[in-house]
Order: C-alpha cells, then sequence, then structure tokens
C-alpha cells in the first residue's frame, strides 16, 4: 500500500471533465462532474494537466484548489492507486448545491481541441 501524504488548501486538484460535462455554450463545468460521493481527482503534486487525462484525448481537465471542498465539510484524501500515486478522492455528501458549488468553483487548464 502507497505511503499517503496531507494535500495542502492552496494544492490544484485536476478533474478529468468528458465533453458530455462541458456546458459549450457557457463555457463552464457542469455540476455532473461533482456528484458522485467519492469524486476521483488527481493532486497537481504529482500529475500534470496532460497525464490526467493522457488516455482520454477528448477531455478537458478543470483545476480545483483543496481548500474549496473543504469550505462545504467535504474530505480531500490523497488516495494513491496502482496506476497513479496522484490519484485522489473529494468525499462526502454532494447534493445539487454543492455540485454545483463546486463547477462554479474550479477552473480549466486544459481544454481539448
Amino acid at each position: 500500500m502507497a505511503k499517503t501524504e496531507y494535500i495542502p488548501d492552496d494544492d490544484d486538484l485536476y478533474r478529468r471533465i468528458p465533453p458530455d460535462w462541458y456546458v459549450e455554450k457557457e463555457d463552464r463545468v457542469s455540476s455532473a462532474a461533482f456528484k458522485d460521493r467519492e469524486t476521483s481527482v488527481e493532486w497537481s503534486k504529482y500529475c500534470t494537466p496532460d497525464k490526467t487525462v493522457r488516455e482520454y484525448p477528448n477531455y478537458h481537465v478543470a483545476a480545483l484548489q483543496a481548500k474549496i471542498p473543504r469550505t462545504k465539510n467535504l474530505e480531500v484524501k490523497h488516495n494513491p492507486s496502482r496506476h497513479s500515486y496522484a490519484h485522489s478522492l473529494i468525499i462526502g455528501e454532494k447534493p445539487l448545491s454543492i455540485a454545483r458549488f463546486l463547477a462554479q468553483n474550479c477552473r480549466f487548464v486544459l481544454k481539448s481541441v
């Protein structure tokens, strides 16, 4: 089992955004990107936006600072997998209002062409 670390508040979490979760006419991320109880992200300390989507050519990457979900009492946890040491989770119930808040507070760091 890989060693886990604390993710500092100012570090970015990268979320893959498939075409279905990109609201093109408003150039924003859909709240659907953050609805899962355990939302999978990549920690910027050990990953780049390009690596985040290396196997997903039509996906975008949005970044969210770790402190943002914590303001809503969500847990941000480093959770390395055998495929990615950067793998992390945003854990907690995310009703529409919280999923929308997370989507509104992230920013694109990579857009597919």
